[in-house]
């Protein structure tokens, strides 16, 4: 028998935090169900040009398999084809799209995922962040979550620092929404 090639392809999107969740779970997804992963770099940013957040991720030790361009939705009529394509596949009886569920607040909890009704090409959509969803490969992902090592400057001089003690990195958001934003103080 010839299978067709299963494919999951993960729309990364916001700042690196989000990326590396959104990552997380589509990677475990596909080692969990058997599906080649992609990632789609380029779906969740075409439309803000000018924001300061762009994909992240290539600067991480992953297995950067990026997504063609039939498994991207990158141009305006394109993410209209994609919109129309997410209203249809409600009623398929084997999905296309995985999306994350929200509630009427447009929370999130983590709820088990099963791809038994889903195609053999998934397009994956959702923040997703609980470790709940990737904790069976965490030891995998803290190994690929490393950052490369030609991004690393040796010549600082706190390397030895962070490379000889136990560090820790704190980051105080002042406001979720303030980002870019300048204030009158």
């Amino acid at each position: 028998m010839n299978y067709a090639q299963k494919i999951i392809t993960v729309r990364i999107a916001e700042g690196i935090g989000n990326q590396l969740f959104m990552y997380a779970n589509a990677y475990s997804l596909s080692k969990k169900f058997n599906y080649d992963l992609s990632i789609d770099d380029k779906s969740g940013y075409f439309k803000n040009k000018n924001s300061l957040r762009t994909y992240q991720l290539n600067n991480f030790q992953i297995d950067e398999n990026l997504a063609n361009s039939k498994h991207r939705f990158d141009s305006y009529l394109k993410d209209l084809n994609r919109k129309i394509l997410k209203k249809v596949d409600k009623f398929s009886s084997f999905k296309k799209f995985l999306l994350e569920k929200k509630d009427s607040l447009k929370k999130t909890s983590y709820y088990e995922i099963n791809l038994d009704k889903y195609s053999n090409q998934i397009f994956l959509e959702g923040h997703f962040e609980s470790e709940k969803y990737f904790y069976e490969y965490m030891k995998n992902l803290k190994n690929i979550f490393k950052v490369k090592e030609s991004l690393i400057n040796n010549k600082n001089k706190y390397i030895d620092d962070l490379t000889q003690n136990n560090s820790v990195s704190i980051c105080i958001r002042q406001n979720r929404y303030s980002e870019g934003k300048l204030k009158n103080d």
